[in-house]
């Protein structure tokens, strides 16, 4: 009599791939370099447009970006600590963030149709959504 974990262990697998950090990486990078350009601008010429209230404009936008950039960064590394596999019995992602970990199986029969969307920016970076 085998357990299911040695039955999963002997499954063959027919492909195993992690989700795309490029769109994220490419949102990071985007938000640091508006981030800085604005807080830039608003300390260079900014009295100018809004007055005195430019350097306290720049701090606020600051701390926004930096929110912002947090926030993706936490999800970058939790798309670095995510696995898709796929067997001839079902399509399983494992997560890993920090000290937990969990797994999510979805068995082949239960699969009624695949749909893929690619815009043109993600066939230009090579991604691309499955649902």
């Amino acid at each position: 009599m085998t357990d299911e974990s040695s039955q999963a262990e002997t499954t063959e697998v027919l492909f195993d791939g992690r989700p795309s950090t490029r769109p994220t990486v490419a949102a990071a990078v985007t938000v640091t370099l508006l981030t800085l350009g604005i807080m830039v601008w608003l300390f260079v010429d900014g009295e100018a447009v809004v007055g005195d209230t430019s350097q306290t404009l720049a701090g606020v936008i600051g701390v926004l970006g930096s929110l912002v950039l947090l926030r993706l960064l936490g999800r970058l590394y939790a798309l670095t600590r995510t696995s898709y596999y796929v067997t001839p019995t079902e399509i399983r992602r494992e997560r890993a963030f920090l000290f937990s970990r969990s797994s999510r199986e979805v068995p082949v029969s239960r699969i009624r149709g695949v749909k893929m969307t690619q815009s043109p920016f993600q066939r230009l970076f090579g991604y691309g959504s499955v649902a």
